[in-house]
């Protein structure tokens, strides 16, 4: 894990002194050490800066080059299956000189080219520079977990790790105006376009997405496309495979995801906040022989409310042999040291305080000294876990099969009384009844609506902005987050399954329950609620509401706003943002 950065120039000679404005913004991603690579004619310059995970040797530092095939990178991430590709690569006759993930990266670009997207199953940002063929070539992972921002001019491509580096050599930091608005207008902080930013002239990579910038000509042109779609392995979904079989491959995908995040030359811990998805991981992780002993994991709590999972977090932990349970709580009389620190390292406003608690996570992580958690980051959007998709679900029963909506409607509000659905029936118009007819032959030949709302979830939804600030919190102190729910092979095998074997008799996460059924007490797994964070309120200081009064300000000479009184987060928020904290 680590940050990268590098400056292309056709107009003027990259030196290292600008690529060290870059990398001293993100010596905090990499304090291990530096490194900076400079090509022949001093028209591309690629950056790193170190956290030390795999192979801690000097091998492994970057960026990295090969003499031979005239090809470099500078890589962040983890390439989780480096050793099975590792062993694909010896036998076609490569040698590798270290341990490192980004040594196979490397060799498996000068084997398959821009191909090698398709054999690797991690998180990353990479670039590139092939010297033969004068061309950039880079990409950012299938989710999105690992940033990638740029600032294209005609004769300048600059990238980061964030956005800091690029305004360290002056980049502007101009808000979007279409940003604010709709983050003020309509609660949303998700853009129209999944490449832009709230700054004018920043953008970023989209998940899944790769690129290739081409040198030798006057002008720089930047050709992107998608590498990988959901959209097709959901179209193959199996009516032949028996919830059992399912069952059963989920398990083989689930636990061999856990084993190859497990891969690493530090201390590992996980995140545990007492609820389904990091109870099955820290189950599956205490299952892999050779765990250390203790088992470190780390859970926020918030004591008072009702919201507060100490006591399931204790519950599990008791149930478990060899977990050392770290608990950390938010004292509000930080709130404006720790707001300051999470402004300068998010860059981008953000919704609520609760992701002050995972700041405080990763706080303690720190000072333990455990430098990898893994986390239950993306069951949720992969199996269906939040109540809304089961009224897609239901009115696509409704649709298709009026027997298996009138029992699934039942199930579903005796379970979730708090959050009742209505029935359908009582709701449709003779027209909306013509329209469904029409699209009942339409709908069961493609992908179904639920399916649809899954793959913009895990694709450029939400989840985008929970992986943004997990990995904003985690590299502000040096630690990296895995997310085994993230794996190629398990994604692509789920988006396979019906839609039933997702959510049946009224629950979400239906096969993910019932395959892990063994693993966790039913007190955590067939819990009805599905709990947030209680979030710590604003501490109304002076710096808050000078910060407010700012924002207020800044609204009012900048934009014409819709909404007539606006909340005093929001206005904090781009206070702090339209100058910067530094």
């Amino acid at each position: 894990m680590c940050g990268i950065s590098g400056i292309i120039s056709l107009s003027n000679k990259v030196t290292q002194s600008e690529l060290k404005k870059m990398t001293d913004t993100l010596a905090h991603r990499g304090p291990d050490g530096e490194g900076f690579w400079i090509n022949a004619d001093s028209k591309v310059g690629l950056a790193h800066r170190r956290l030390s995970i795999i192979d801690l040797t000097e091998m492994g530092c970057q960026p990295m080059n090969d003499s031979e095939s005239g090809v470099t990178i500078t890589f962040n991430g983890e390439i989780y299956n480096y050793i099975e590709l590792a062993e694909e690569l010896k036998k076609k006759n490569y040698s590798l000189k270290s341990n490192s993930d980004t040594e196979v990266l490397l060799k498996l670009y000068h084997c398959y080219g821009e191909k090698c997207l398709e054999h690797i199953d991690g998180m990353f940002a990479f670039v590139i520079y092939d010297e033969k063929k004068n061309r950039l070539f880079g990409a950012r992972d299938r989710f999105g977990e690992k940033p990638f921002y740029y600032n294209l001019q005609k004769q300048v491509f600059s990238f980061a790790s964030e956005m800091k580096a690029l305004w360290a050599i002056g980049a502007p930091r101009t808000f979007r105006k279409a940003a604010v608005e709709r983050y003020i207008n309509e609660n949303s902080l998700i853009a129209e376009n999944p490449e832009l930013t709230f700054y004018k002239e920043i953008n970023q990579l989209a998940p899944s997405e790769a690129f290739t910038l081409q040198l030798g000509n006057d002008q720089l042109e930047l050709k992107k496309w998608k590498y990988w779609d959901l959209s097709g392995y959901a179209l193959k979904t199996s009516g032949k495979l028996s919830f059992d079989e399912a069952m059963t491959q989920l398990k083989f995908h689930l636990n061999n995801s856990v084993k190859m995040r497990l891969r690493s030359d530090v201390p590992i811990g996980s995140s545990l906040s007492g609820g389904v998805d990091s109870s099955i991981i820290a189950s599956l992780i205490l299952n892999q022989e050779g765990t250390l002993d203790p088992f470190h994991t780390f859970t926020a709590c918030s004591p008072g409310s009702p919201k507060d999972e100490r006591a399931l977090v204790e519950l599990f932990v008791k149930s478990k042999k060899n977990i050392q349970s770290h608990t950390v709580n938010i004292d509000n009389n930080e709130f404006d040291t720790i707001f300051q620190k999470v402004c300068y390292h998010q860059e981008e406003p953000f919704l609520s305080t609760s992701i002050l608690a995972q700041w405080k996570v990763m706080e303690l992580a720190n000072q333990k000294g455990i430098t990898v958690l893994l986390d239950g980051q993306g069951a949720d959007e992969l199996f269906a876990g939040y109540l809304p998709y089961y009224r897609t679900h239901l009115y696509n029963l409704f649709s298709q099969n009026n027997k298996t909506y009138a029992s699934e409607l039942d199930h579903y509000n005796k379970i979730h009384p708090e959050r009742p659905i209505k029935d359908f029936k009582d709701l449709e118009t003779v027209r909306g009844k013509i329209g469904r007819l029409k699209n009942k032959i339409v709908k069961s030949q493609g992908i179904s609506d639920t399916k649809k709302a899954l793959i913009h979830d895990l694709s450029s939804g939400n989840l985008q902005l929970l992986l943004r600030f997990a990995d904003r919190n985690s590299m502000a102190f040096s630690r990296e987050v895995r997310l085994p729910y993230l794996s190629k092979a398990l994604v692509e095998f789920v988006m396979s399954l019906p839609d039933n074997f997702l959510l049946r008799d009224g629950w979400t996460k239906y096969i993910l329950r019932k395959t892990f059924d063994d693993q966790v007490l039913p007190e955590i797994l067939w819990k009805t609620e599905k709990i947030g964070f209680e979030a710590p309120g604003i501490k109304h200081s002076d710096f808050v509401k000078s910060k407010i009064a700012k924002g207020r300000n800044f609204l009012t000479d900048n934009f014409d706003l819709k909404k007539e009184s606006i909340e005093d987060w929001k206005l904090l928020n781009i206070g702090c943002f339209s100058e910067g904290i530094n």
